[in-house]
């Protein structure tokens, strides 16, 4: 898990593949790169973003656990209300970096 407050993997464990968090020991790992790089020298499972894990499943080294159960994480851009030139045009190219590269949400 990223730290105490990262209820994802639980989520997916419990609802999804029926697993009790008694079960299975916990690890932390507050860092995107450091937790990618524990789920993939198998230290452990976690819940990745498709981009970050995507060499990794193509390549073999990751196995989906539940690919019929997709985890959708919804983003925010939050900004200032107090606005200029360099700041808009900011929010713009994060807009626009996350329509090119996120993939909309699958239906509930």
């Amino acid at each position: 898990m990223f730290d105490r407050k990262d209820l994802l993997q639980w989520t997916l464990l419990e609802h999804e593949l029926g697993v009790q968090r008694e079960a299975l020991p916990c690890h932390y790992v507050p860092g995107s790169e450091p937790f990618l790089q524990a789920v993939t020298l198998g230290i452990g499972y976690g819940l990745l973003p498709e981009l970050q894990a995507r060499s990794a499943l193509e390549l073999g080294q990751f196995v989906e656990l539940a690919p019929h159960a997709p985890t959708d994480v919804m983003l925010y851009w939050h900004r200032w209300r107090v606005q200029s030139p360099k700041l808009e045009s900011l929010s713009a190219a994060i807009r626009a970096a996350a329509r090119e590269w996120l993939l909309p949400a699958h239906p509930a």
